[in-house]
């Protein structure tokens, strides 16, 4: 899971984070898409959020 490591939090990351997370991720990715193709260039993802 990378970064989805749950090893490296101090709280708790569960299954259903780490897949809402993967889903949002994939939407965006749908939305940039022009013919299946995303240009994408990067060094890291990171990850901001707040956990209720």
């Amino acid at each position: 899971m990378g970064y989805l490591n749950p090893k490296y939090y101090k709280v708790e990351i569960n299954r259903e984070c780490a897949v809402k997370f993967k889903e949002i991720v994939k939407r965006n990715f749908e939305k940039q898409a022009k013919d299946g193709v995303v240009d994408l260039a990067f060094n890291r993802v990171y990850l901001a959020a707040i956990k209720p």
